[in-house]
């Protein structure tokens, strides 16, 4: 369920603060502060907001801005955590390990040019893209004694 839009009339200053779940942590390292001072960069860049001052503690942080139009602070904050979600969830997902049938599995994927993923979408992915005869075995089939 999305969160409500915040009411904020266009021209007020305001408190906004933007916490994480259960209190946990949002900056596990020095690096994660840099990473969310450029997301925070580029939600701007996208959703312009006056920030006035700035508060980033462990589990949420504190903005001071002003409003020009009345949708601006809930348009902004949406914009800045799902960007900074994105972020932290593909860099888990892409710094996870693989197992060594998953390393195999991309090798023949990457040699033979073929979708890499579970067996329902290799098969719809080779449908859609008009790859079915490039997942049959090369060569002849073998004789059958």
């Amino acid at each position: 369920m999305t969160r409500p839009k915040r009411n904020c009339p266009a021209g007020e200053v305001r408190h906004v603060l933007n916490r994480a779940v259960a209190q946990s942590a949002i900056f596990e390292k020095p690096a994660d502060y840099d990473v969310f001072l450029r997301v925070l960069n580029e939600t701007s860049q996208l959703a312009p907001l006056p920030i006035f001052a700035m508060a980033v503690m462990l589990n949420d942080g504190h903005l001071v801005v002003r409003t020009t139009t009345d949708e601006q602070v809930s348009d902004f904050f949406r914009r800045l955590t799902v960007m900074r979600t994105m972020r932290d969830h593909s860099r888990a997902w892409v710094n996870k390990p693989q197992t060594e049938a998953e390393v195999k599995a991309l090798g023949a994927c990457s040699q033979r040019l073929l979708p890499f993923g579970d067996d329902p979408w290799i098969k719809s992915s080779t449908l859609r893209l008009c790859l079915a005869s490039d997942t049959c075995p090369r060569g002849r089939p073998r004789k059958e004694s």
